[in-house]
């Protein structure tokens, strides 16, 4: 089979030559994965085989992405070691709550429920006006979903406390954690504030078990290095504690991280005892394009909110048109087209964060958040 699939792929022109191109970069990889992965030949299969049918099924989805990210601001506490924030050149913004308003009832009005609070970099507890935006949200019956990702410098007891007074909303926080210690957190996360984070953490977990509040679900992502076999303390403990309970979840990296659309190279990890990963191939448009636009702190909109750290994807700008003609427009539907055509953005290019929509367990294919109501909910936050 496996060699069917190769012959099939070899025979197209556009596949071959992106194969020739992932060859002369990865080799290793590339035979690794036909021979070996099951979800990377699927992914040829339904390319080869399902690209049509596979290609209107994505177009009957319509415009409305399965969620919508807005930065609040793109400021951060912390200067990790796997992210591009500390080499930004974009200047630092918070956007302003006349423009939040606008973006949410255009949404609103195009269907939109779910709200991701993730910029490309940055936190949102560090958003001065975070609980603005949370208050007109709740007020807002269609918007279900919230989600963010935060590194818990800022998550002080009073914004914790603050965040369980939300009754309707239903909100999804992912916790970016760097260490169970000083030395380690300090080398994953760039900053000093080991000692403050696990506070915070206590606290939040102390909450979460004295708290009725379904409507608040926690994770703990850890971005660190794997923990030694038998390694533990009263804060591991009580971390274990609680997700062994329910209380929490967890999910790891395992220390490998990916390279930030090509910016971060191997060795800037390995100084932290993390390891980078060489990404999937290339097949079709990968499924961010439909997951995950963001409008940026200054009312323009980015097709990717993961890895385009300079906002190098701009598809329209909220100044000059509305979010539906945005999403709507050509720019969008241009970046889609680029990669059949094999002529990627270099963000694109170099992302290794790329997951095809031709992968049948990509998020392109949940009936979740904005595509489907449903009683179980994915993490808006990831």
């Amino acid at each position: 089979m496996v060699r069917a699939i190769r012959n099939a792929i070899t025979k197209q022109k556009t596949v071959r030559a992106l194969l020739h191109a992932i060859e002369r970069h990865r080799p290793f990889h590339l035979a690794a994965s036909l021979l070996g992965d099951r979800q990377v030949r699927r992914i040829y299969w339904n390319y080869l085989v399902r690209r049509r049918q596979m290609r209107e099924a994505l177009l009957a989805r319509g415009a409305l992405p399965r969620n919508l990210y807005i930065e609040g601001t793109n400021a951060c506490n912390a200067d990790c070691v796997f992210c591009g924030y500390g080499r930004m050149q974009r200047p630092k913004l918070v956007m302003s709550m006349d423009l939040f308003r606008s973006v949410i009832d255009q949404y609103v009005a195009l269907g939109g429920k779910a709200i991701g609070f993730t910029p490309i970099v940055g936190d949102p507890m560090i958003d001065r006006l975070l609980f603005d935006r949370l208050d007109y949200l709740e007020a807002t019956p269609a918007i279900k979903y919230v989600g963010f990702y935060t590194n818990s410098i800022g998550l002080t007891p009073e914004k914790i406390d603050r965040l369980f007074t939300y009754r309707r909303l239903q909100l999804s926080m992912n916790i970016s954690f760097g260490g169970f210690d000083r030395d380690t957190y300090k080398a994953v996360m760039g900053v000093d504030r080991f000692e403050p984070v696990r506070e915070n953490v206590l606290y939040l977990l102390s909450q979460l078990e004295s708290r009725e509040h379904p409507n608040v679900r926690v994770k703990l992502d850890y971005r660190c290095p794997d923990l030694e076999a038998g390694r533990t303390d009263p804060f591991i403990a009580r971390i274990e504690e609680c997700i062994k309970h329910g209380v929490v979840r967890q999910d790891t990296l395992h220390g490998v991280f990916d390279s930030f659309g090509g910016m971060i190279a191997e060795e800037d990890l390995a100084s932290a005892g993390l390891r980078r990963n060489i990404g999937m191939p290339k097949m079709g448009p990968c499924e961010i394009l439909f997951t995950k636009p963001i409008v940026l702190a200054d009312g323009r909109v980015n097709a990717c909110a993961e890895r385009d750290l300079e906002a190098t994807l701009i598809i329209g700008d909220l100044k000059q048109e509305s979010l539906e003609r945005i999403l709507t427009g050509p720019r969008r539907t241009a970046l889609m087209e680029s990669f059949y055509r094999n002529r990627l953005a270099t963000v694109c290019a170099g992302c290794t964060v790329y997951q095809s929509v031709y992968n049948p367990r990509a998020k392109v294919w949940s009936n979740q958040l904005n595509w489907e109501p449903a009683a179980s909910v994915e993490d808006p936050a990831a």
